[in-house]
């Protein structure tokens, strides 16, 4: 009897030991993986005022008098201020521009308004609408009018302070001071801006 109670005792203890231990069927715990965390980039932020110079391609089409339709380059300077409201932007400029479309004395001068979404971190879209003020010389005698001028474009930071971008123009002039000629002209321009 004394055997057998010897021999239970080592038994249970033996079973025991490896219970204790961990045994084979004790559950594995699930492997933690922890995610990575993600990283936006920030959104610029385009408050601030800017000044730069654009360089672009213009067409004048003309009604109601003897002269014919001109093309040719157009150049010159802006300055102006945005607000930036987190994915909206909206903002004013003014710029001067000297036109070499084969009409003495050709400028056209702008001063808008400009507003629309940012794209991606770096980018804004945007339409633009505002009074446009050009002068001319035809047959030795100076003429200027004040019109209207909308588009559409699109600007791109590429570095904390410059910016590239372009626009697509059409400024529209009734009968141009007071001549009965209406003047209307569509112009493509690009633009590099340094941000202060």
């Amino acid at each position: 009897m004394k055997n057998f109670l010897l021999s239970s005792a080592i038994a249970s203890i033996a079973f025991a030991v490896p219970a204790l231990a961990g045994g084979k069927n004790d559950p594995i715990p699930d492997p933690v993986v922890e995610t990575p965390p993600i990283y936006v980039a920030p959104s610029y932020d385009w408050t601030g005022a800017y000044a730069g110079v654009q360089l672009g391609y213009g067409q004048v089409d003309v009604s109601g008098g003897t002269a014919d339709d001109r093309e040719g380059l157009l150049g010159g300077v802006h300055a102006g201020y945005d607000f930036d409201f987190g994915n909206f932007v909206v903002g004013g400029l003014g710029e001067y521009n000297i036109a070499d479309t084969e009409i003495d004395g050709a400028s056209i001068a702008r001063l808008r308004v400009r507003g629309g979404p940012k794209v991606g971190t770096s980018g804004l879209i945007y339409g633009t609408a505002g009074a446009s003020f050009g002068t001319a010389e035809i047959g030795g005698t100076d003429y200027s009018d004040t019109g209207y001028v909308i588009g559409v474009g699109y600007e791109q930071m590429v570095s904390d302070k410059i910016s590239v971008g372009g626009e697509v123009l059409y400024d529209g002039f009734e009968d141009f001071d007071g001549t009965g000629v209406d003047i209307s002209g569509t112009s493509v321009q690009a633009k590099l801006s340094y941000r202060f």
